[in-house]
């Protein structure tokens, strides 16, 4: 028992994993778990609000400029009441104002949502740590070209768990740096 602790311990730090037993993070890889799914609502809800504003801003736009068109129309039109573009001349000032106001809520939620996101960006890390897995060393950072190569499957298959900068050091000896790259999702260029 005593040699399975240590070769775990040695191995840990070879890997720059944390010197204790695996069982004992589970509980704490649970419970980061559901505050990351906690926080993807969150994230959902409120992409969704914003969707929603834009939709709504590029509506509330579209009404003032049919009205501003519908204004020059009676301006043209000598037949026309002063009283009726009066009118009409309110209601494009009543949908400035609406799109300001929606403009308004919009950079408000748009500021929300980056609170949000990085709230969601601070429980994925904390499942990391805490499940020792990297999600984001599997999550490419871009749509994937292509499916991994079968050297990098190979790579990723046999250390799960293991930190992503520990992984980058640990590919460039078994593959091009290039492929790396590929095979950790990181940006090319």
């Amino acid at each position: 028992m005593a040699f399975r602790l240590r070769t775990v311990a040695a191995a840990a730090a070879l890997l720059g994993l944390p010197a204790q037993s695996a069982e004992a993070q589970w509980p704490q890889c649970a419970a980061d778990l559901d505050a990351l799914r906690a926080a993807a609502e969150q994230a959902h809800e409120a992409s969704g609000t914003v969707a929603s504003l834009e939709a709504s801003l590029l509506e509330t736009r579209d009404a003032y400029t049919r009205c501003r068109q519908d204004l020059d129309v009676f301006r043209i039109d000598r037949d026309t009441s002063p009283l009726r573009a009066a009118v009409i001349r309110d209601e494009c000032n009543q949908q400035v104002q609406t799109y300001r106001t929606t403009e308004r809520r919009l950079a408000s939620e748009v500021d929300q949502a980056g609170n949000v996101f990085r709230a969601l960006a601070a429980a994925v890390q904390a499942v990391e740590l805490s499940c020792q897995y990297p999600l984001a060393a599997y999550a490419p950072a871009q749509a994937p070209a292509a499916a991994p190569s079968p050297a990098c499957e190979h790579f990723l298959g046999r250390r799960p768990g293991v930190p992503l900068e520990s992984l980058r050091v640990l590919c460039t000896a078994e593959m091009p740096e290039e492929e790396c790259a590929a095979c950790l999702g990181e940006p090319q260029g």
